[in-house]
């Protein structure tokens, strides 16, 4: 017979529809091997581990209920304490509160005590009509304890306060025991519920301590940054063994931010480490909050990719009206970026912008980004070298016959012509500028540059080599102030930061072409400056002519190269002491160093 889906519609109690779709509540029954934070070696890290997510969810259940009577006690609790039992899988979680309110009064609506109500009915608990507090609370769904009795073989609920000291007892759902005991001195106030999951549908399910001992340490560590919890003590025990809390996974150089809702740790990536650890009301989730952080900090380096480079720790304890969340295990945080982002912005943006730069964190994870991109854009560099190789543009580059000696490069095409015939054609090459070359302040500049592409080629030069195939590189540029002043400067910043060896070498000089000329005679006398031709008008008995002011290399004629190349003056390039700064005030992106500079300032 052919198997089909049936048309009978079957109305199940809220307890039969647990049993039969758990993980509509829980999530999954099954363990399964999953990706899990814990605590190893001082470090968070991601661990695949045979988890069942449902498993660990009936515990956190019965623990956040704990936790929020303490916050709605304002922190006046003594202790909480979680008891685990490999052998049986019981825990046990104790609380110093007050008990539930008015819990052995009957409930109107569902005509049994309030305690039984709330442990035993779905949709019942006291947090529903919280929304438009300022409190930090961890549950709001009202199904956890009602939830963790249903999927349990047993479930226990003593609770005790001034007025009643009340105890039942579940097996598999139905009540066992029911009784109110009679009250003694010796009482202590306070709420035990213990249960042991249902062994039909947590099969295999056994507690891994090592990583209870993990969620454990986070849950203390956020409970000593909480000011209403901080006074209330939290102990762990695994089967008798009492857990260490206070072990430590925060780095000891680590940037910290502490709001009113929460803290923000950062600390540069440390190898294995998770990149983001961050929790709702004590739940951890991932969600638009850590996206918030993300890309403020990314914008704060100025590369997209600078999360590679910092772990963080963030906790969120956030009201009610805050709090929404994508699935029952509290895993995504379901509000939108467009919600939660004025909170965060409130809370942890203006201390960041305020303080973050001046940390040695900060400078030290924009060296290693500024490295990594560094070595990114040099692999394009090479590529671009590559794909050029030695196809170099004729027209702009004239090479020597026999060796390369000399590199001339000419500020403009038109100072090539009258150069090339009187340059040493075997030992002497020529290369001409169109206008200015890019200030190289990044690798990135360097491969967007076809002219500074065409240098490196033409020179053999390698980021990271001191081999240059040229023994000397002249500067050939116009003697005013936007050739000797900003194109010159250029092309020596060029060299200063990418390619220094080449000014440590003495390899890299400024050629000095004369401004005025003069015949006398028969002879062609040559100024460097007006001021030198103007003094020689005013003490000179020669008689001269055709004065010639030479505004550009274009004006020089092949008879006024050949003196320039005959004599070859020059001015050598070296570093001094004070280049590293003076070209960071001259080429840095940073205005306000030249501001400063021409204000006298600096």
């Amino acid at each position: 017979m052919e198997n089909i889906p049936s048309k009978e519609i079957i109305a199940l109690s809220d307890f039969e529809h647990v049993l039969t779709r758990p993980t509509m509540y829980i999530g999954s029954l099954e363990a399964q091997d999953i990706k899990v934070r814990v605590i190893k070696n001082d470090n968070i890290e991601d661990v695949t581990k045979p988890v069942s997510e449902g498993f660990y969810k009936l515990m956190n259940e019965i623990l956040d209920n704990a936790f929020d009577e303490a916050k709605r006690l304002n922190g006046k609790m003594e202790k909480i304490t979680i008891e685990f039992c490999s052998k049986t899988k019981r825990v046990t979680v104790t609380d110093t509160g007050h008990g539930f309110h008015k819990g052995t009064e009957i409930n109107a609506k569902t005509g049994v005590n309030n305690i039984e109500t709330a442990m035993s009915m779905l949709r019942a608990g006291s947090n529903f009509k919280n929304d438009n507090i300022d409190n930090t609370l961890i549950g709001t769904n009202g199904v956890g304890a009602s939830v963790v009795n249903m999927l349990s073989d047993e479930f226990e609920v003593h609770s005790i306060n001034t007025i009643y000291n009340y105890r039942q007892v579940w097996k598999q759902f139905v009540t066992e025991t029911r009784e109110e005991l009679k009250k003694q001195r010796s009482d202590i106030s306070g709420t035990k519920i213990s249960f042991i999951p249902r062994k039909d549908k947590f099969k295999k399910c056994n507690w891994d301590f090592d990583y209870i001992e993990s969620q454990m340490i986070f849950k203390e560590y956020i409970r000593k940054n909480d000011p209403i919890l901080q006074n209330v003590g939290f102990e762990v025990f695994c089967d008798g063994r009492k857990l260490d809390l206070n072990k430590n996974f925060i780095p000891t150089e680590s940037y910290v931010i502490q709001s009113k809702i929460g803290t923000f740790i950062l600390w540069e990536h440390r190898e294995n480490g998770t990149k983001s650890t961050s929790f709702i009301n004590t739940a951890l989730c991932s969600g638009a909050h850590e996206r918030i952080m993300t890309d403020k900090l990314n914008d704060i380096f100025d590369y997209k990719w600078a999360h590679q480079y910092y772990d963080f720790f963030f906790i969120m304890n956030l009201p009610p009206k805050l709090v929404r969340f994508g699935d029952q295990n509290k895993t995504k945080y379901a509000l939108g970026r467009w919600e939660i982002e004025p909170t965060i912005e409130k809370n942890f943006f203006k201390e960041l912008t305020r303080s973050f730069h001046k940390t040695d964190i900060f400078k030290r994870i924009k060296t290693r980004i500024k490295e990594a991109s560094d070595n990114d854009e040099i692999k394009g560099l090479k590529r671009a070298l590559k794909t050029k190789s030695k196809k170099i543009i004729s027209d702009k580059y004239i090479a020597p016959s026999d060796r390369k000696g000399s590199l001339f490069i000419c500020e403009g095409q038109s100072a090539i012509g009258s150069l090339a015939q009187k340059r040493n054609s075997a030992t002497d090459g020529l290369y001409a500028l169109k206008g200015k070359i890019k200030n190289c302040r990044t690798v990135a500049d360097l491969t967007k540059n076809a002219e500074i592409v065409d240098l490196i080629n033409i020179l053999d030069l390698e980021i990271g080599k001191t081999y240059c195939g040229f023994d000397k590189i002249y500067l050939a540029v116009d003697a005013d102030p936007d050739g000797l002043g900003h194109i010159a400067s250029l092309l020596i910043q060029f060299f200063h930061k990418w390619f220094p060896f080449v000014i440590e070498q003495r390899k890299l000089f400024i050629l000095i072409t004369p401004l005025v000329s003069a015949d006398v005679g028969k002879q062609r006398k040559y100024f460097y400056s007006l001021n030198e031709f103007a003094e020689y008008e005013k003490t000179s008995t020669e008689k001269y002519s055709n004065v010639r002011y030479l505004k550009g290399l274009g004006s020089l004629s092949v008879q006024d190269w050949e003196v320039i190349m005959f004599n070859r003056d020059c001015f050598m390039i070296y570093a001094d002491r004070s280049a590293d700064k003076y070209l960071e005030i001259a080429f840095s992106e940073n205005a306000k160093l030249r501001k400063n500079f021409l204000s006298g300032a600096l």
